[in-house]
């Protein structure tokens, strides 16, 4: 879904890039989040009506809908990785 966002120009490829703020994904269904027929998974904001169809593509490929929720442990935080001192 990040990478959607990234594509709609809401995030950098690289340092340069420019960011839209009036493009990216709302109302997106939660992980384990029960959905019905016809019910929509996110909303795409989109500059272009060619990049809201790109949105919508990849929207559609990263999320998997099944009969159960899946198990997930719910962590946020995975790992802590130590910070290097200054130099």
């Amino acid at each position: 879904l990040g990478q959607a966002v990234v594509a709609l120009g809401g995030g950098r490829q690289v340092e340069t890039d420019r960011i839209d703020p009036a493009v990216g994904l709302s109302a997106v269904v939660r992980l384990g989040e029960r959905v019905e027929a016809g019910q929509p998974l996110a909303m795409v904001h989109a500059a272009t009506a060619e990049a809201a169809e790109r949105a919508r593509l990849s929207v559609q490929r990263a999320i998997r809908i099944a009969e159960a929720a899946p198990e997930t442990s719910r962590t946020l935080i995975h790992e802590v990785l130590p910070c290097p001192a200054p130099s």
